[in-house]
């Protein structure tokens, strides 16, 4: 099984995925994410949002078929430059693979050879992007969230979490919590976290894995303390006041000391992120500069 999900954000939308995939006793990391402008010098320089196509692309399923939609939606879309038009060339692209791949692909089974999508896209007509669940050769516009491959836990704590336009913090910090439930309660999700923004400005952002993984953590401890606390507000009967408000000051004590944690590493990233952006400006060419003609 594989969870994806993708949240609609204020000004952006927020992709999530696990990265474990089986095939039978077998299990392995996969990247089940793609993402025009790509990561790194090649996104930075071969990717203007202001004249083409920004997508993610997430996929559950059957791994080659979701793999070999991913390759070609991401590698047409990037070239169109309205959104209707790189629409028609997801829906041209689907039709294609439904017919004419799916068919030859070789399975035993039906159900082998299904898989689904979502996708987030920003042309430069749009002023947002927008999200978009495939089944099949169907595509639905959504307007909150939408998950594949989670069933009831992912609704359960999106429901909880999500609300009309939040802000892009608080979607990456209701994604990470809903993979880091699912990883630990649903079966055949599993694996690293992955978290990519595609912002209304067309660029993307991916989540380090390292932050990930310490917010995972920090979550995990609040989970255990907010548990205590709870047991302690409903023992009515048999509990003292007393012991309701020590357990109330540890409670604070402990989340204090978690936002603390949370400070910190939001510290380190800033600076990681000034000198990328610092790496980032010294590698694009200024105004006043060429690129050398290609051979």
């Amino acid at each position: 099984m594989t969870l994806i999900a993708g949240l609609v954000c204020e000004d952006s939308i927020v992709f999530a995925a696990d990265s474990e995939e089986s095939g039978g006793i077998r299990k392995s990391t996969v990247e089940k994410m793609r993402r025009v402008p790509e990561a790194g010098l090649l996104g930075v320089l071969g990717h203007d949002p202001k004249r083409r196509t920004s997508v993610i692309v997430a996929g559950a399923g059957n791994g080659t078929l979701c793999d070999f939609a991913m390759q070609r939606i991401t590698d047409t879309v990037r070239a169109t430059t309205k959104q209707v038009e790189a629409l028609l060339a997801v829906e041209n692209i689907l039709i294609d693979i439904w017919k004419v791949h799916v068919p030859l692909f070789p399975a035993s089974d039906p159900t082998e050879t299904d898989f689904r999508l979502l996708l987030g896209i920003r042309s430069p007509d749009s002023y947002k992007p927008q999200l978009y669940s495939i089944h099949g050769t169907t595509i639905v516009h959504r307007d909150r969230y939408f998950s594949w491959g989670s069933g009831s836990i992912t609704d359960y704590i999106l429901d909880q979490m999500y609300r009309d336009r939040m802000s892009d913090e608080d979607g990456i910090a209701a994604a990470l919590y809903m993979l880091q439930m699912a990883k630990k309660y649903v079966s055949g999700v599993g694996g690293e976290s992955h978290i990519s923004i595609l912002h209304s400005d067309g660029t993307v952002d991916d989540k380090p894995p390292w932050e990930i993984s310490e917010e995972e953590n920090i979550a995990k401890l609040f989970s255990e303390t907010s548990g205590r606390l709870l047991l302690s507000l409903l023992r009515t009967r048999t509990g003292k006041d007393t012991d309701f408000r020590t357990t109330l000051k540890k409670f604070g004590e402990a989340v204090r000391s978690l936002r603390k944690k949370k400070k910190e590493s939001d510290k380190f990233m800033d600076s990681l992120h000034g000198q990328l952006e610092e790496r980032r400006k010294n590698a694009t060419p200024s105004d006043g500069q060429k690129s050398e003609p290609e051979q």
